[in-house]
């Protein structure tokens, strides 16, 4: 039975949820299983969905990963005076989406246990994901400077994620539910 036609998430309310955990458990919600009608029909998770006619191409999801990369560019060239800079940075300055009101849960992991995040501040790559980067990228990645391109899809826990920022210098890696974003490079 499909239950996901009714309601869709409210993504801006969901971004306002301060607990990293139940952020995320409501950005990947299955809207197609019946425990999802019940979590939409309770009185205390209810605004975090809406009628689905509220959300079309109006509210603007799932959003262009080139509009993220728009705005980068934009904000690099206002912040580094002229030049592009990192334009393949789409976190680590300022949420610069924010700005244009669009609303994305981000989902943080430390990329390895000895990086500046591994310190149990965020939680470590899920196995499942960092499996699928070294498919794609060779085992080996985690010693090169080489870092994973914004928009690679990956599979966590049978959910689409799209990879936001892979920031090797800070050691973490930033991704959002797959219905949040289209990868349209």
């Amino acid at each position: 039975m499909s239950f996901g036609h009714m309601r869709r998430k409210n993504w801006k309310k969901i971004c306002e949820i301060e607990d990293p955990h139940f952020r995320t458990a409501l950005a990947l919600l299955d809207m197609n299983s019946e425990f999802a009608l019940g979590v939409i029909n309770s009185r205390l998770f209810g605004d975090y969905f809406e009628p689905e006619m509220v959300r079309d191409e109006k509210n603007g999801y799932p959003v262009p990963l080139s509009i993220l990369f728009t705005l980068a560019r934009a904000d690099a060239i206002i912040r580094d005076g002229g030049d592009a800079g990192d334009t393949d940075k789409l976190i680590c300055y300022d949420h610069l989406w924010e700005k244009a009101d669009i609303h994305l849960p981000l989902i943080w992991f430390a990329r390895t246990a000895d990086s500046d995040w591994g310190d149990g501040e965020i939680p470590l790559l899920p196995k499942e994901i960092k499996k699928q980067v070294e498919i794609k990228y060779g085992e080996e990645i985690w010693q090169r400077t080489e870092e994973v391109s914004p928009g690679t899809v990956f599979t966590w826990e049978k959910k689409e994620v799209v990879l936001l920022e892979d920031h090797r210098g800070c050691g973490y890696m930033v991704f959002v539910p797959g219905d949040c974003i289209a990868v349209d490079k």
